[in-house]
């Protein structure tokens, strides 16, 4: 009886560590946020990219209102606090069955504009829960061809 005891208890104790995750599958994980219903509100994250021969990062805050009268069309303001000199303008995001297009423009490049701000920037946002990111760049006709783009992330502000 001693020979089959061991057999059975090895095969029990497999039994048990596979039915509790020992068996080297993988874990559960949480489900997604749900989507948000509205892009509208305070945006803060940071935005990277190269100007005038110089890398950057940048804290970024965008304001963003729904259109009452077009579905899918926010606009509102971004203020980028880069050391040296700020940027902030008007921006637009055009949210159109999830392809979200946000476009930033200047208001009023200071005496030393930041390269954000020279030219304006644009970027397609990917939404994933609470986050908007992706990779902006200069428009085609930015006569300042140091300006190269780079990441943007911004998360909605609770």
């Amino acid at each position: 009886m001693g020979r089959t005891c061991l057999p059975l208890g090895l095969l029990l104790s497999a039994v048990v560590l596979a039915s509790c995750g020992g068996g080297g599958g993988s874990s559960p994980t949480d489900p997604p946020p749900p989507p948000l219903s509205s892009l509208a509100g305070t945006w803060r994250g940071e935005i990277s990219g190269t100007g005038g021969g110089a890398d950057f990062t940048c804290p970024l805050v965008l304001e963003l209102e729904e259109d009452e009268e077009d579905e899918g069309f926010y606009f509102g303001s971004w203020d980028a606090d880069c050391p040296g000199s700020g940027a902030v303008g008007v921006a637009t995001i055009i949210d159109v069955a999830g392809l979200r297009m946000l476009s930033a423009f200047s208001l009023l490049p200071g005496p030393q504009p930041h390269p954000l701000a020279v030219c304006g920037w644009s970027v397609q946002l990917a939404l994933r829960g609470d986050e908007l990111s992706g990779n902006w760049s200069p428009p085609q006709n930015c006569e300042d061809q140091s300006i190269t783009g780079g990441p943007v992330r911004v998360r909605l502000a609770g």
